[in-house]
């Protein structure tokens, strides 16, 4: 390959975005295409920093024990429905949706339904328990507000994780080895990222934990103990068992050495419980020949958001925005 063939080579640079100078100077450079508003395409080195983001995630979950599969992005609109969501993302106008002579059909946001249909034949007994499945495809988001090029857009390329489990206590298991392959993932990258106690919101579930990296580009404005390495959410302030809730599944008794720092989410995992397999009957045998429902967890990383956060952290910055170059390795990238 030629990189002459792919735009690179000596550019001029006007009006670096002083927020977001590394995704500005790709788009300058031909490196990003914005064909919309939070809508990209990729030339060939950002292409093939995704491509070892996207590698590192499979060999780190692989490790694991996670199943890869690839599911649909478009999809009929029964499997919303089934679930109650479909009215809530068409009211709120998040869901991107296409009508035919066959049907309506989604752009999916998120994958928790269609993954419910997915193993609910794969599934069908105890003895197939746990398992967590996993796929990197892209999901669609009509964000209102889209922000800092690839941070927030209203397409991009997502790793969305999901465990099946016969109780509580299994789940937190699946839950907790999630956890640890993401905390591996971000640490390959090169990405020093905090795991923080957060609200689990819309999504439901009893808990969840965003992982950040402290980030002035970020738009998110977390509590933080410089001590302990442990961060929390504002959101979770606001909750009226706040501080039974901290005490209780966090261990976290006293906020008088929390500082607000700014910081940028690059991913979120949830325990969900049986939300969604009691929403669309997500059921197994269990060893005593009857019906259960599954426990379930969802995991999530942005890769574009990662991607994106990785060239502005690597970013080599002179008073002047002089000469500079892209170099990539299997792990990271340096402008």
């Amino acid at each position: 390959m030629r990189l002459s063939k792919t735009g690179m080579g000596s550019t001029k640079l006007n009006n670096i975005d002083e927020m977001y100078p590394a995704q500005s100077i790709l788009l300058q450079t031909g490196q990003l295409v914005q064909y919309g508003a939070g809508i990209f395409g990729y030339n060939t080195i950002p292409l093939l920093v995704r491509k070892n983001i996207e590698k590192i995630i499979e060999e780190t979950l692989n490790k694991y024990g996670c199943i890869e599969v690839l599911l649909p992005t478009l999809q009929p609109d029964t499997i919303w429905k089934n679930s109650g969501r479909y009215d809530q993302y068409i009211n709120d106008g998040t869901m991107l949706i296409t009508e035919s002579n066959k049907g309506t059909f989604c752009l999916a946001p998120t994958g928790e339904e269609a993954m419910l249909e997915f193993v609910r034949e794969k599934l069908k007994s105890y003895k197939n328990l746990p398992a967590t499945f996993y796929q990197i495809g892209e999901k669609y988001r009509n964000e209102i507000r889209t922000r800092g090029y690839l941070l927030r857009g209203k397409a991009f390329p997502m790793l969305d994780a999901y465990s099946f489990d016969q109780d509580e206590e299994n789940m937190a298991k699946s839950y907790e080895n999630v956890r640890k392959a993401f905390l591996e993932i971000f640490q390959k990258i090169g990405l020093n990222v905090i795991p923080i106690v957060a609200d689990n919101g819309a999504m439901g579930g009893k808990k969840s934990e965003e992982f950040m990296l402290i980030s002035n580009q970020g738009e998110d404005k977390i509590l933080y103990d410089e001590n302990t390495k442990i961060g929390l959410n504002t959101e979770i302030l606001e909750r009226e068992d706040y501080k039974e809730f901290l005490a209780n599944e966090y261990k976290i008794n006293d906020l008088s050495n929390f500082k607000e720092i700014r910081t940028m989410e690059l991913g979120h995992i949830f325990q969900l419980g049986t939300r969604y397999s009691k929403m669309m009957n997500g059921k197994y045998i269990d060893k005593d020949g009857k019906e259960a429902l599954y426990y379930m967890g969802c995991y999530g990383i942005g890769v574009s958001r990662t991607l994106a956060a990785l060239y502005e952290q690597c970013l080599i910055t002179s008073e002047k925005w002089g000469p500079m170059r892209i170099c990539f390795t299997k792990n990271s990238c340096t402008i």
